[in-house]
């Protein structure tokens, strides 16, 4: 797995992790704190991605492809940035 695959799997795990971390309520009261962290990997990805990343999930429950090109890379960093915006 290359550095920009890492980068695309982590823009969509860390949401999802810090969701399934409100399950414990002494996470879920630390979250509001960490909520403009989650879309950072995004935002990276966004950033430093080549153009054209693609990245294949195969198992049956995630089955999906995932690709990154220059006007998708545009949406994800501008989403991120007003997502870590709101957050803060």
């Amino acid at each position: 797995m290359t550095v920009a695959e890492t980068l695309l799997l982590a823009a969509m795990a860390a949401p999802l992790a810090m969701l399934l971390a409100c399950v414990s309520r002494r996470m879920r009261d630390r979250m509001p704190f960490l909520l403009a962290l989650a879309p950072a990997p995004a935002l990276v990805a966004a950033l430093l991605a080549p153009a054209g990343t693609s990245l294949v999930l195969p198992e049956p429950p995630f089955r999906m492809t995932l690709a990154l090109d220059a006007p998708g890379a545009i949406l994800l960093g501008v989403s991120a940035l007003l997502w870590i915006v709101a957050g803060a």
